[in-house]
């Protein structure tokens, strides 16, 4: 009996141990390698301070040594705010690495065996000043969700056939164009594509699970045919556009539980083209030319959901 009270109490000390170790964040990277087989998160973004102010102390990185590839274990990587400008090739030896952060840098490229990178879940590029991605990109097979705001990259298949991807945000990348390679991303449910120069958009049949999708200040004159293929989609933001109607055609959308038509200035629509939609329950239509009367009428259909 006392043996077994041992062994459990050794057996609880190991996990709380090992528990202790993948909650532990190191803030230095030479610290990191002195046990670099037991760091499960390295943070290393710059901040000014928990209150806004200035401190001399803190140093925005630079350079980011080569010997991070050591940290074999490592699963979560913050790197956020510094002034990198380039990325060691030996950070795509983590093969552990389910998070990587690299916003507010200042990136030109990505080292071009990123797509070694198997385990990764979640990578953050908020502006960082990319121009193109890695043809290996497409093989992080496990990534859910990808930052690319503040962006103005080039894309054709760097994205195909990434089927994991749950969350793509691509506000202000200076799109024109949407390459039908997107129409592989069939695991996606969420996707921002605000603030660009689209006009069209190709294909998205596949999409078979989006759920969102953020279309505002575009350049969309006509309400895009394709987003009648999205079948799932219960979120549709078309703000800031230059849309003049709102198609008969809508009723294909019989999921859809809210709408943002604001700031389409010559918009007009009937009631009918909503009142097909049973599921809606949030709709948005300011500073468009539709009617107050039939305003009223739609607010009032949607007040009923």
């Amino acid at each position: 009996m006392v043996i077994r009270k041992l062994l459990f109490s050794l057996l609880f000390l190991s996990s709380t141990v090992m528990f202790g170790q993948r909650d532990s964040v190191y803030t230095s990277l030479e610290d990191a390698l002195k046990n670099p087989l037991e760091v499960y998160q390295l943070d290393l973004s710059y901040f000014y301070g928990l209150d806004g102010a200035y401190n001399p102390s803190i140093v925005p990185l630079k350079r980011l040594s080569g010997e991070i590839g050591k940290l074999e274990n490592l699963e979560i990587l913050r790197l956020s705010n510094n002034r990198l400008t380039e990325l060691p090739k030996q950070i795509c030896n983590l093969s552990s690495l389910k998070i990587l952060e690299l916003d507010g840098n200042q990136l030109k490229r990505l080292p071009t065996r990123i797509g070694d990178l198997k385990a990764l879940k979640r990578l953050d590029l908020y502006y960082c000043g990319l121009t193109e991605l890695p043809s290996s990109f497409n093989q992080l097979a496990s990534l859910e969700e990808l930052v690319l705001t503040y962006n103005p990259v080039q894309l054709t298949n760097e994205l195909e056939g990434l089927t994991s991807l749950h969350r793509l945000v691509m506000a202000h990348c200076q799109l024109e164009e949407i390459p039908a390679s997107f129409n592989t991303l069939t695991g996606l449910k969420e996707w921002s594509l605000n603030d660009n120069k689209l006009m069209t958009l190709p294909k998205l049949d596949k999409l078979t699970q989006l759920e969102v999708i953020h279309l505002g200040s575009n350049q969309f004159s006509a309400f895009p045919e394709s987003l009648l293929e999205l079948k799932a989609l219960e979120y549709l933001n078309l703000s800031r556009n230059r849309l003049t109607e709102i198609p008969e055609s809508i009723k294909a959308l019989q999921q859809l539980q809210s709408v943002a038509f604001n700031h389409n200035y010559g918009l007009t629509t009937v009631i009918e083209s909503i009142t097909w939609l049973p599921n809606l329950t949030s709709f948005e239509a300011y500073h468009t030319a539709i009617v107050e009367e039939e305003l009223r009428a739609i607010y009032a259909y949607v007040g009923r959901r």
